[in-house]
Formats: C-alpha cells, sequence, structure tokens
C-alpha cells in the first residue's frame, strides 16, 4: 500500500496508477500515452525516479513490485526489433 504522505502529485498519480496495473504486468503504453502524455520509455524512467526517490513512503513488496514492472517491460521493449519491409 502507498502512503502518499510527502510525495508529489504527479507523481503519486504515476505510482497509484501503476499499483492498479501490477496484476496484469503493468499499464499498456496507449494508456500512458492517454493518460500522462508519455511513451513506455519516459514512462519507466520516471517509475523509477519516483520509486527511488519516494522508496520509504512505499510498502517493501510494493516498491519491488513496481521495480519488477521497469525491468521487465525494459527487457521486453530491449528484445522488441523491428520488422524490415520488403
Amino acid at each position: 500500500m502507498l502512503r502518499p504522505h510527502g510525495i508529489g502529485r504527479e507523481d503519486h498519480e504515476l505510482l497509484t496508477f501503476t499499483v492498479s496495473w501490477l496484476p496484469y504486468g503493468g499499464p499498456p503504453s496507449d494508456e500512458l500515452l492517454v493518460r500522462f502524455g508519455l511513451t513506455r520509455e519516459r514512462y519507466l524512467s520516471r517509475l523509477r525516479r519516483a520509486v527511488a526517490e519516494y522508496r520509504r513512503q512505499i510498502h517493501p513488496t510494493t516498491a519491488a513490485r513496481l521495480l519488477e514492472v521497469c525491468d521487465t517491460r525494459k527487457a521486453q521493449a530491449s528484445q522488441a526489433v523491428p520488422h524490415s519491409a520488403h
């Protein structure tokens, strides 16, 4: 459970949004763009920074799961190879 005391509004929104998507492995890219106007790469960067900055206000299990989203999604992005058109 997140404890919002001391967490900025935008970071709290980002963290709460991501927590709601944890059962599904994190939010889809289109939701990130619509909700926050962020690309997946920028979202992952902000999420990682927010978790690091507010680690003491976030339950340890939740923080670990949020970082798993960062690691899993980043790994998926690096494995995606664009197909060339023939």
